[in-house]
């Protein structure tokens, strides 16, 4: 075991972790590398997400880095140490272990990508494999709001807004349904395998719509999961969005298209001891 304290957030996509990693960064007891989603069980485990440490790939993250930091020279300094490690070859255990080397003293090192929601029994033993003590939060959010959400910033990242705005019923259900997309809705799947791997003590599963009901208390409760302090966060921070798309309305059709099937897909969140009922009204 490489690592004594891995805190992982695994998604759900479009449920607020880039939120929950903007606060919890500066948390003293938990480090964020320069890239919040290093994306390495999924990298070897998923096929879907073989592009995640592409050599391209990397590049164009450290390049983006570089670019937002202006001309803080010992920032930079920092930057570049973190990349000989993120750029360097093979992607293994160690070169995992190697993106953390800056944390210092913090007690967690800390690595949140919606992607390992999708890690099978084998990817799950090796995350198990490389930590001595694991910690795994999974957010999930209604399941329409979510699906729209996705959606939308996906159009957004595909530059195809503006063409989605004549879309009728069959473009929005054909898009919706991209495996990549569609599977980020199927929470129950999903929980059964993160049950399946993880104990009590090393799952814990969230709402999304709690982070508006008492933004303060859903951090404080991640912190008392990791056992460590409790902080006072600025609520003004608390309740700016992050990364929102902008640009087209939900048509009236969109509910109707998907509902009857998200409630296939989320029906068994009961007996898995998952009350979302009090959460979702539209469910």
């Amino acid at each position: 075991m490489l690592i004594n304290n891995l805190f992982l957030g695994v998604g759900a996509m479009k449920a607020g972790t880039t939120w929950i990693t903007n606060h919890l960064k500066t948390h003293p007891d938990i480090y964020f590398t320069y890239e919040k989603e290093l994306g390495y069980f999924a990298y070897l485990h998923d096929d879907m997400s073989k592009f995640t440490l592409s050599n391209d790939f990397r590049i164009k993250k450290i390049k983006n880095y570089v670019d937002k930091l202006g001309h803080n020279i010992e920032s930079l300094r920092k930057l570049l140490y973190w990349s000989v490690n993120y750029l360097r070859d093979p992607i293994d255990d160690f070169w995992y272990l190697n993106n953390f080397a800056l944390r210092g003293n913090k007690k967690y090192c800390a690595d949140f990508s919606n992607l390992y929601a999708h890690l099978d029994d084998i990817g799950w033993n090796h995350v198990k494999s490389v930590a001595k003590n694991l910690k795994v939060i999974y957010v999930i959010r209604e399941p329409l709001d979510r699906l729209w959400s996705h959606i939308r910033f996906q159009l957004m990242l595909d530059g195809r807004i503006e063409e989605a705005k004549s879309w009728g019923e069959k473009e929005f259900y054909e898009f919706g349904k991209q495996e990549h997309i569609w599977r980020n809705s199927r929470y129950s799947k999903i929980i059964r395998t993160l049950k399946k791997n993880l104990n009590n003590n090393q799952l814990l599963i969230l709402f999304f719509e709690d982070i508006k009901l008492d933004p303060q208390k859903f951090l404080n409760k991640i912190e008392n999961f990791l056992n460590v302090e409790e902080r006072k966060y600025d609520l003004k921070q608390l309740t700016k969005k992050v990364n929102e798309s902008k640009g087209l309305q939900k048509p009236d059709f969109f509910d109707n298209l998907f509902k009857d099937e998200l409630y296939e897909e989320i029906k068994d969140l009961e007996a898995l001891g998952i009350n979302y009922k009090e959460k979702w009204k539209n469910f």
